[in-house]
């Protein structure tokens, strides 16, 4: 936990993932629903990924350089996909 609070990149990808669920005149139980859900998969993946780190480690050694690829595909689509949706939100309707 320690670790993901101190990483920038972490606060500011659940922070975005967080906004996204979170609407006008929602209420506070809505809100902590998200934010307990959001801890809850979070320790389960880390928790994970802990415990199979021996199983990973080999894969990660020849394959790394894919899943950077992909898992950076996957965040830049994302972005543009969050960019499109802000942008449109500006443009006033007709």
């Amino acid at each position: 936990m320690a670790t993901n609070l101190s990483n920038p990149k972490s606060v500011l990808f659940f922070g975005a993932v967080f906004a996204q669920f979170v609407k006008p005149n929602m209420g506070a139980e809505w809100m902590l629903l998200i934010l307990v859900t959001l801890f809850v998969v979070g320790f389960v993946m880390s928790a994970g990924f802990a415990l199979l780190v021996d199983v990973f480690s080999s894969f990660l050694s020849r394959y790394g350089h894919f899943v950077d690829m992909g898992t950076g595909s996957i965040f830049i689509m994302l972005a543009l996909w969050m960019l499109g949706e802000g942008t449109a939100s500006l443009v006033p309707s007709r």
